[in-house]
């Protein structure tokens, strides 16, 4: 399991990340927009924190591990 990165650094934007809220609360598929200068839900483009609460980490997704055909 990777750990998890502070929110005060910023991922790629528009890179498809797991955030993890203050409730323990973990929440896939959100992107960092960079022109909002927050995390957004890519679908429809609205802020995420409102919704889920304070982010406090967050990580890219682990690379697929299964074997390839």
């Amino acid at each position: 399991m990777t750990d998890w990165t502070s929110p005060t650094r910023k991922p790629r934007a528009y890179e498809v990340v797991i955030c993890l809220t203050d409730a323990g609360e973990e929440f896939h598929g959100l992107c960092w927009s960079k022109a909002r200068g927050e995390f957004i839900e890519p679908i429809s483009n609205r802020s995420a924190e409102p919704v889920i609460g304070k982010i406090s980490g967050w990580r890219y997704p682990e690379p697929d591990q299964s074997p390839s055909p």
